[in-house]
Formats: structure tokens, sequence, C-alpha cells
């Protein structure tokens, strides 16, 4: 790591305070499971149309 300290021109550090965070978080879990909805049932037909051994 220190190899590369030398070439290194800008650092850049983004804090937020701790609502802010666990927001964000939220926000993401949600989107998750939004779009993550659907797939237990693409899953499910996958199993039954076609199992494997």
């Amino acid at each position: 790591m220190t190899v590369n300290l030398g070439r290194v021109k800008k650092l850049e550090v983004v804090a937020k305070i701790e609502k802010e965070f666990m927001n964000d978080v939220l926000i993401s879990a949600e989107d998750y499971l939004k779009r993550a909805k659907s797939e237990p049932v693409v899953l499910h037909e996958g199993f039954s149309n076609s199992p494997t051994t």
C-alpha cells in the first residue's frame, strides 16, 4: 500500500451524520427489496420446470 502513496494527488473524505447514513442504508434496503420481490417466483418456476439431480 505504501508503494502507491506517492501517486496520490487528492484524497477526499465524505462524512455523514448517523441519521443521514441510516437513511441511506434504509433507502438502499428498500430499493433492494423492491427489485428482489419477484425473484423468489422466478426461482420457484425455474426449479419446478426443470429440476436437476
